[in-house]
């Protein structure tokens, strides 16, 4: 085997290895338990006038959006997080059960 061979070789084995290791780290913060409770701490701050849940996302309509900070609910795991007017339209991965249920904790704990 020639020298240009092996070190080409060499590339490809390392190249192989930083995509595994990089598909592994991927996997495992999809995979993060998510804090329930993280989600409630950021509500009940607030004032809130109503709680929806609207095909798979949950709708938090507040007081003011003045005190609403969105990355802290990127930060507690929220994905699609928008702000329309005074609305606060979120999701979480998993797909509807899981959003279902998180709606009906937040509404329980908000006495809603």
């Amino acid at each position: 085997m020639t020298f240009p061979t092996m070190l080409v070789s060499l590339l490809l084995i390392v190249s192989f290895i930083v995509v595994i290791l990089l598909l592994i780290n991927k996997i495992t913060k999809t995979k993060k338990h998510l804090d329930y409770s993280e989600f409630i701490t950021l509500f009940t701050a607030l004032s809130i006038k109503e709680i929806r849940f609207v095909r798979n996302k949950i709708n938090i309509e507040l007081d003011s959006i003045e005190d609403f900070d969105p990355l802290k609910l990127k930060q507690a795991g929220a994905s699609g997080v928008s702000v329309v007017g005074n609305t606060v339209k979120f999701y979480i991965e998993g797909g509807s059960a899981v959003n279902e249920m998180l709606y009906q904790k937040i509404k329980r704990a908000l006495n809603r």
